[in-house]
């Protein structure tokens, strides 16, 4: 009854692989409704399942416990899912394995909206090298600082080469520019954007006049 009521995507087996119980999220994730698939083997109720699972199973059979983040499958039918999982053993007692409890997650949506966000991120950063214009964060609880690639190469790095941080970015401020910028900074609370003007001196010595704007955000959540 556990599970059969549980709201997440779980079945149990015996030590044959045949079906004791599914969830109802298991049989809407995996399209089985209408089907009658207790006592059936989970081979015959997936024929797409290779080898390299069947050896999953075997090993948990033997005790064994398997997770895994994300795992493509393809469906018989050529359409594919992505899927996490949880295999390990049930006991009858003890020392006696009764079969496997599986819990699996369909996480295509979650995959999906990572992939849209990749894409993002990319046409972002070929935006900005073509613009020539780079993109920064400040953590002002934690300090931390974060930089585009473009970032990088405005200020005469390449990207990723060095650690970002608020020390590096004052040496490499003009030193006519520092007081002005620091009353800037310290005057700019109130969440409203504003735009800077300052020069930088460049690890090569060139120096480059900037222009920056920003905007502050402030986490009200306690």
């Amino acid at each position: 009854m556990f599970v059969q009521l549980a709201p997440s995507p779980i079945a149990m087996f015996d030590t044959g692989m045949h079906y004791l119980a599914a969830s109802e999220q298991w049989i809407k994730d995996y399209k089985l409704q209408g089907k009658e698939i207790i006592g059936r083997s989970h081979y015959e109720v997936f024929p797409e399942i290779g080898e390299q699972w069947k050896a999953i199973h075997r090993r948990c059979l033997q005790g064994a416990i398997d997770k895994c983040d994300g795992f493509y499958f393809v469906r018989a039918d050529g359409t594919g899912q992505w899927i996490s999982w949880d295999v390990r053993p049930w006991y009858k007692s003890e020392n006696e394995i009764g079969g496997l409890l599986m819990y699996t997650a369909d996480i295509s949506h979650h995959k999906k909206n990572e992939a849209l966000l990749q894409e993002a991120t990319e046409r972002l950063a070929d935006a900005q090298q073509i613009a020539h214009v780079g993109s920064w964060e400040w953590n002002l609880k934690t300090n931390e600082l974060k930089w585009s690639d473009e970032q990088y190469r405005i200020f005469g790095f390449e990207p990723h080469s060095i650690i970002p941080t608020i020390a590096i970015t004052n040496e490499m401020l003009h030193p006519e520019d520092r007081e002005k910028l620091a009353v800037a900074g310290n005057s700019r609370i109130d969440g409203k954007p504003y735009k800077s003007e300052f020069r930088i001196i460049r690890p090569d010595g060139d120096v480059r006049d900037i222009e920056a704007r920003g905007k502050t955000f402030v986490n009200r959540v306690c």
